[in-house]
């Protein structure tokens, strides 16, 4: 911020030992001393290079260096190069002005949606003009916008082309507070029917969703307690099996003792008979 500063303040002041760089704007400043006298103009050095770009220009006329060339000279070969520029070719100008480095740029073919290489500037080659455009008003390639190219609309009328864009962007204005009033208008009415209406909805939907949870606590509960009979059921019939196995286990094992002591008792009888 500080450096931008001080170009501004250069370019401003005019001061005779202090000038900006054409290229990158960067402040080149020679000796002041060198002003002083009757002759301080052979004293100044005319070829100078920027120290941020490396790029060489005169420091006279703040142009590109132009070796063994005058100034005077310079600027009339820069007038030729402008005329043979503004000269037409297959229905194109020869060459067209970047509107923010000044640099000459020629177009081989394709739109005329051109952008510089050296400062990146958007511009139409068609017009010369940068490419500018609001939403509402239109972009560079519409024919009724103030911002579009003098070639999309009547290119050779610039009074009718004038009149034309300033009654559609007029209109626009005055169209822009119209809309925005019905859209206010539109909004509060919307908001005074649907607000109620929405309210309304999402009430009875809570309602709906608060009964739906009900019903589905109560029918999980009820699947819960079949689910503790079955099992007690299911318990009951193991325990009455059991009872029953046990049971007819002891009722063998009764048998089983009966005829042990059955058979010892008639083994006692037969030896006492043989006694």
């Amino acid at each position: 911020m500080a450096e931008r500063y001080k170009r501004f303040y250069a370019d401003i002041n005019r001061e005779p030992h202090i000038k900006t760089c054409p290229q990158c704007c960067a402040i080149k400043e020679i000796d002041k001393n060198l002003f002083q006298g009757v002759r301080w103009r052979k004293n100044i050095p005319r070829h100078v290079t920027c120290d941020e770009c490396q790029f060489e220009w005169c420091f006279y006329c703040h142009a590109p260096w132009h070796n063994k060339m005058t100034c005077k000279e310079y600027r009339e070969g820069e007038k030729l190069l402008r005329t043979w520029a503004a000269q037409t070719d297959n229905n194109q100008q020869n060459a067209q002005q970047c509107p923010r480095c000044k640099v000459f740029i020629s177009r081989n073919g394709g739109c005329p949606h051109m952008i510089c290489s050296k400062c990146h500037c958007d511009f139409c080659y068609n017009c010369g003009k940068r490419r500018l455009g609001i939403k509402f008003l239109g972009s560079h390639e519409s024919r009724f916008s103030p911002f579009g190219c003098k070639y999309n609309l009547y290119p050779d009328k610039p009074i009718l082309r004038y009149t034309v864009r300033g009654l559609v962007a007029g209109a626009a204005t005055l169209a822009a507070p119209v809309a925005a009033v019905g859209a206010v208008a539109l909004l509060a009415v919307g908001t005074t029917i649907g607000a109620p209406t929405y309210g309304t909805y999402r009430l009875v939907k809570h309602i709906r969703n608060k009964n739906r949870a009900r019903h589905l606590r109560s029918q999980s509960t009820l699947s819960s307690m079949n689910e503790d009979s079955s099992n007690v059921t299911i318990e009951d019939d193991d325990y009455n099996l059991a009872v029953e196995a046990s049971l007819q286990t002891f009722k063998e094992e009764m048998e089983k003792r009966e005829g042990i002591l059955k058979n010892h008792l008639e083994e006692s009888d037969d030896d006492s008979f043989d006694d």
